[in-house]
């Protein structure tokens, strides 16, 4: 059930960005410059990072659903269902935040962009930082719910 809040906000949110970025697309300057290449763009480059975040986001989607596909322990493993569980949480986390880090960024550009006298205080690295700092705390969370379902079971 949270997986597919946490899905349905971040695609919510990615929706929200898109149309934000086609709206405000007539009001662009012809050129933009990219930071990822550092060089002069059209316009239209705005939207290659909303792009590659889709193709990833269902790439990463189906990888969720196929857990057998990615598996990393033996197939007779008396744990294998604990695997799975534990590898489609993190494949939801990671989908799902690099969607929301990618439109975040997108954001941001395009408001930068047509508002170039405004100061923004979240740049391209505290994105990652933050997104990274989230990361970190959902995964030692899950990582120690396991052990404490494992030491109830022990008494």
């Amino acid at each position: 059930m949270k997986k597919r809040i946490f899905s349905t906000a971040t695609i919510s949110f990615f929706s929200i960005v898109v149309l934000y970025t086609t709206i405000a697309f007539q009001t662009l300057p012809p050129f933009i410059h990219s930071a990822l290449f550092n060089d002069w763009q059209t316009r239209a480059f705005i939207f290659l990072p909303l792009l590659i975040g889709i193709v990833l986001w269902s790439f990463l989607h189906i990888l969720e659903h196929h857990p057998e596909w990615h598996e990393f322990c033996d197939k007779n493993s008396e744990n294998r269902e604990l695997s799975y569980k534990n590898s489609t949480a993190l494949l939801n986390a990671l989908k799902n935040g690099l969607l929301c880090v990618l439109s975040t960024k997108i954001a941001i550009e395009v408001y930068t962009i047509i508002h170039p006298h405004t100061t923004v205080i979240i740049t391209g690295p505290l994105i990652i930082f933050i997104a990274l700092f989230i990361a970190i705390i959902a995964i030692c969370w899950r990582l120690a719910k396991p052990s404490q379902e494992l030491s109830n079971d022990s008494e």
